[in-house]
């Protein structure tokens, strides 16, 4: 599938989260918005993709045949300096419907969701009682990875062709003013093929390389443009068909980015950023006129949305530039910030994953490159045949040979400093980098001040580690870590999550002040080898640690038991580093080795001792739930002794919660308490609430001592769990009560997935990190790295706030073992399953390891050798594709294999 058409089926699967309606409001009762009832103007916003703003006759290219832009420029305000704030369609596109650039909204690079909580431009106008309307392709994503929107957000109806537009509004007769987001997806690649331009007359930018083959391919990007400026027209026809309608409407003209082709799109440079904008409004706007006011696409929303008479939200970085289109002398910015981040995954050697940050003014633009070692690589370096008509970067490369001017294009192209400074009044094109000249010093110092400053605004945390990298914490500054662990709960059960019915509102507030990695993994679907990855950093078969009791789970269990924690207690753990440099360390809730002591805490609850009933917690699993009275006290008096000694402290908080037995409060119970809805499910729901407000008492006590804004806090879970009564349907469920096959104990996503949370003010941006993928090893190197502390050299695991880690991660591996029956020394020897995840794959591979305990789990009755799952479709793993895709199952068993003869060594 092609870019476009991969963007497009997004587009069209978004818009069908985004809409409920037929396609004509139908009104007869009343006239329509304009017959004077109603001074509130309607709306209508054509939005094009991937749009040079150079590229069309209005601004100043007489080649190409644009006649509709042409024309409405005659009835409009043309803004001649309008910017996007991402030159990345997704993150771009955030920006216009949210008034919030990229790092607020949550959506800094591309296929990034907008946060949660986080309102677009349907909801408020939906709020306003306008009828919204969305048509062709929207480009953001709300809500996160395969999950729907807030339904306040989402358009009163939805249009999937855009060439349907015009048809709306020539019979729209609804009661409600009209806001019109048409989404028109050329110019995007693939373009048409070209028919009516002459290659050879197309005017080439002077930081092109001229070859025909560049000319070929211009002229169908042309060419595309040409049938958008058709969608155009059909469109401003419809309108001046609807006289009543247009004598009252605000149409808007605009593009995310530049174009598809070198220093445009995915660039930080006018021809990536500078965008085509015209706004007309009959009795408001002066028809024809021309504004040198410098806006940024975030100011379209605080302006709709005061055209329309409603109060702007506080915390926008949009302001209104209603003034302007009143009068076009008006001054609005001094300066624009923009900002890329890519697409945020991959290998180095893969397109579009240069971070860069930009600040503009009317006379000069600094750019700084995060990572000024790595090529500047995007899809214009290679032909794809598939979205190119010719192959033109590869001529470019060819007569560079030759030519030193396609040489240094090339250069300039491929390798981009870490500081650029240009003089855009005499190098309009970017061309000539001011950076390393010392007459223009003191004028880079004070531009990178301003954009440090703004990158501050933004909780930028990446940009300023490299604007400022003398970051790593001191003894003094060392963060205190709180680390919350659920224990046997579902990947989809929380509000955050986007379940319907279960409420965790004091997670749902810290998920709103989290980097969230929805796609996190444990390294085993079972409570004590989970928990041992944790905080070892490693798989269960390096620490020995693979189900929770050595054989059977007998009375002879702690004597066998005891030869396995001494030899796990050998491995370094971030709970034994903490306290060696300086820390004070506390547990509660489950603990499965020995002591608090035993494990490397200072401070703790759980004793250990077998003959005291020791195995799994103990006292420490009173935490959270007893006495009901004060559940949190050993917890608070712990935080109240590490404030008074002036140290920092890490807080293991792991109740056992929403854990068996589910003995929920009343009050929770019998809220979750509805007809048609099985016992066992209502009670897991009230425990799941109960630990939240647990949650709730425990971080409400951080900020009552305020101790917040130097806590990092971090949330997982150690593994899934399901109701035996959801998979009644499944016969074999009959043999195993406890709960759900392919839950608890298995590799599918209800056994491993687990939502992951890492929240610190001032250091981690908050957002969605999309479909990037974290693990439970990841935790130990993330902790030491924010403690200013080393990690040890073997741990596979990834600093989860190293935005270049997150991106180069492309798979992760886990595995499962029998729930008992441990073999020390000889981990394999009760293996079930190994599997891995790469992007949207994941394959299961069973093995026959020994498993003669009562837990009946999906080993036993399961019994293919392999299992393929594509996540993205099906998150659910309902449909086994191993048997259609047998190379994506020979590559991934290849890499499981090697994976564990390496890390098993």
């Amino acid at each position: 599938m092609n870019r476009r058409n991969t963007c497009y089926c997004i587009a069209m699967a978004l818009l069908a989260c985004f809409t409920a309606s037929p396609l004509i409001a139908e009104d007869e009762k009343t006239a329509g918005v304009s017959d004077g009832k109603s001074k509130r103007p309607n709306i209508i916003f054509f939005f094009t993709d991937d749009h040079g703003w150079r590229d069309s006759e209005p601004y100043g290219n007489p080649y190409i045949k644009t006649p509709n832009m042409k024309r409405l420029a005659k009835e409009a305000m043309q803004f001649m300096h309008a910017y996007a704030a991402s030159p990345t369609c997704s993150p771009s596109r955030s920006t216009v419907v949210t008034g919030l650039m990229p790092h607020r909204c949550g959506a800094d690079f591309f296929g990034a969701p907008i946060a949660r909580d986080v309102k677009v431009m349907s909801g408020y106008f939906n709020e306003a009682g306008y009828h919204t309307v969305s048509v062709g392709k929207s480009g953001y994503l709300h809500g996160g990875w395969g999950l729907s929107p807030a339904g306040s957000n989402r358009y009163t109806q939805g249009i999937g062709d855009v060439d349907r537009a015009d048809e709306y509004i020539r019979k729209y007769k609804g009661e409600k003013p009209l806001l019109m987001y048409i989404g028109c997806g050329e110019p995007h690649q693939p373009w048409q093929k070209n028919k009516i331009y002459e290659p050879e007359k197309i005017p080439v930018p002077p930081n092109f390389v001229d070859t025909p083959e560049t000319r070929l391919a211009m002229a169908d990007y042309y060419q595309d443009v040409t049938v958008m400026d058709e969608k155009l027209g059909k469109v401003l026809d419809a309108l001046d068909a609807r006289e009543d309608l247009k004598k009252n409407t605000l149409f808007v003209f605009s593009t995310d980015q530049g174009a598809h082709l070198p220093f445009g799109k995915w660039n930080l440079y006018d021809t990536g950023l500078r965008v085509p904008f015209m706004a007309s409004w009959p009795g408001v706007i002066d028809p024809g006129s021309k504004t040198e006011s410098m806006i940024n696409l975030a100011d379209v929303l605080p302006t709709f949305l005061e055209a329309a008479g409603e109060s702007i939200p506080d915390g926008l970085d949009g302001k209104s530039f209603l003034p302007v289109l009143k009068d076009g002398s008006q001054k609005h910015r001094d300066m624009v910030f923009g900002t890329h981040t890519g697409n945020n995954n991959g290998p180095p050697s893969n397109h579009n994953n240069n971070p860069m940050r930009t600040i503009r003014t009317p006379t000069h633009r600094y750019i700084f490159n995060l990572e000024p070692d790595r090529l500047f690589n995007t899809s214009c370096r290679f032909h794809i045949p598939r979205v190119s008509p010719a192959a033109y970067y590869e001529t470019w490369q060819e007569t560079a040979k030759t030519y030193e001017f396609a040489r240094r294009m090339i250069q300039a192209f491929e390798h981009r400093p870490a500081d650029e400074l240009y003089d855009l009044e005499a190098d309009p094109h970017e061309m000539k980098n001011l950076a390393d000249d010392p007459k223009h010093a003191e004028l880079l110092e004070s531009l990178k001040a301003q954009l440090t400053e703004w990158c501050r605004t933004q909780d930028d945390v990446e940009a300023l580690k490299k604007l400022e990298p003398n970051l790593a914490p001191t003894a003094s500054q060392q963060p205190n870590i709180v680390f919350i662990l659920s224990d046997d709960q579902a990947w989809t059960d929380y509000g955050f999550m986007g379940h319907p019915d279960i409420k965790t509102p004091h997670l749902d507030k810290l998920a709103s002040r989290s980097l969230v990695f929805e796609r996190g993994y444990v390294a085993s679907p079972l409570c004590r080898p989970s928990l041992a990855s944790l905080a070892t950093g490693l798989y269960p078969f390096q620490h020995g640690i693979t189900g929770n009791d050595v054989g059977s789970g007998g009375k002879d269990r702690a004597a066998l038991d005891a030869p396995m924690k001494a030899a796990f207690h050998r491995h370094p753990s971030f709970i034994k580093m903490l306290p060696s440099n300086g820390y004070l360390a506390h547990q509660s809730g489950k603990w499965w080795e020995g002591s608090f002591a035993d494990g490397g805490f200072t401070h703790g609850m759980t004793h250990g001792d077998p003959k005291r009933g020791g195995r799994h917690g103990d006292e420490g699993l009173k935490i959270g739930r007893y006495p009901k009275a004060k559940p949190m006290k050993p917890v608070t008096d712990f935080i109240d002794l590490a404030t008074k000694e002036k140290k920092p402290f890490l807080l293991w908080y792991a109740p056992f919660l929403p854990h068996t037995p589910h003995n929920p409060p009343r009050r929770l119970l019998e809220k979750y308490t509805v007809p048609g809805r099985a016992e066992d499910v209502a009670k897991y729901y009230a425990m799941c609430e109960w630990f939240d407000e647990t949650c709730g008492q425990l971080l409400g006590y951080l900020d009552k001592k305020n101790l917040t804004e130097n806590t990092m806090v971090i949330y997982i879970c150690d593994n899934g769990w399901a109701a035996a009564s959801t998979n009644a349907s499944d016969p074999n469920q009959k043999s195993w009560r406890g709960f759900a096959l392919r839950s608890k104990g298995s590799p599918y996503e209800n056994g491993i997935r687990t939502p992951i949370m890492i929240s610190w003010p001032g250091h981690v941006r908050p957002g969605s990190s999309g479909r990037a993928p974290a693990h439970a090893i990841d935790i130990f190197p993330t902790i030491a790295a924010a403690a200013g502390l080393k990690a040890p050299e073997n741990l596979q695991g990834i600093n989860l706030l190293d935005a270049e880690a997150r991106r180069k991660r492309r798979l992760v591996f886990g595995v499962t073992n029998s729930i008992q029956d441990m073999t020390p020394g000889d981990p394999n020897s009760t293996l079930q399953y190994l599997w891995c995840i790469e992007d949207n794959w994941k394959l299961l591979v069973r093995y026959d390891g020994k498993d003669t305990t009562r837990y009946k789990n999906v080993h036993i009755w399961d019994t293919a050798f392999v299992r393929l799952y594509n996540l993205k479709t099906d998150p659910h793993e309902k449909k086994d594709l191993a048997g259609a895709n047998p190379d994506v199952v020979k590559r991934l068993r290849r890499k499981i294999e090697a994976w564990h003869l390496v890390n098993r060594k």
